[in-house]
């Protein structure tokens, strides 16, 4: 007989408002450290593209960005500027 799955809802505050995550499963165990890993993330990724944070990659980089320098960044947040580059007008598509 197969195990009833089933469903259980996460909410933290992250990004100014709640994140939600909802999960499936006939197993539960390993749920809490997995849910715990999904938010570090969450905090992680927020800590590169927060505009509400001073210290963000996001928020340095345009602190410090002038016309012809260059400035590090980490990768992700090249891969993510590299996928939305698309969706930007073509006067300001330079990525």
């Amino acid at each position: 007989m197969a195990q009833k799955e089933e469903r259980y809802v996460f909410s933290r505050p992250k990004m100014g408002s709640p994140f939600n995550i909802t999960v499936h499963t006939t197993d539960s165990n390993g749920l809490a450290a997995a849910i715990n890993k999904c938010y570090a993330r969450i905090d992680t990724l927020n800590q590169i593209f927060s505009d509400y944070s001073v210290t963000s990659e996001l928020s340095l980089l345009c602190k410090n960005a002038q016309i012809g320098v260059f400035i590090p960044f980490l990768l992700i947040f090249y891969t993510i500027l590299k996928k939305s580059a698309p969706s930007l007008s073509t006067k300001r598509r330079r990525i």
